[in-house]
């Protein structure tokens, strides 16, 4: 049985953010070790996981509240950028 999404575009701008923050600080790790491109890796990564999320749960892209959609966007630009 699937689990009801909390669609509060709170809940969903701080679990953002507490994501980008885990992605920062592994990547900063992993940059540290030698590996120049972990960012982007590790964003692409995540995005793919916020799109197979969105499917799974129904999500429409173009709702009026914040959900996985809007997050997989948000990493897909965050590995542009790296």
């Amino acid at each position: 049985m699937r689990r009801q999404p909390r669609s509060s575009s709170t809940h969903v701008a701080q679990r953002l953010g507490l994501r980008l923050a885990f992605l920062l600080a592994i990547a900063g790790v992993q940059t540290a070790m030698g590996s120049d491109n972990a960012l982007v890796q590790l964003a692409c990564l995540a995005a793919a996981l916020c799109i197979v999320l969105a499917t799974y749960n129904g999500e429409r892209p173009a709702a009026a509240a914040l959900h996985y959609w809007d997050e997989a966007c948000c990493f897909g630009l965050v590995a542009c950028l790296g």
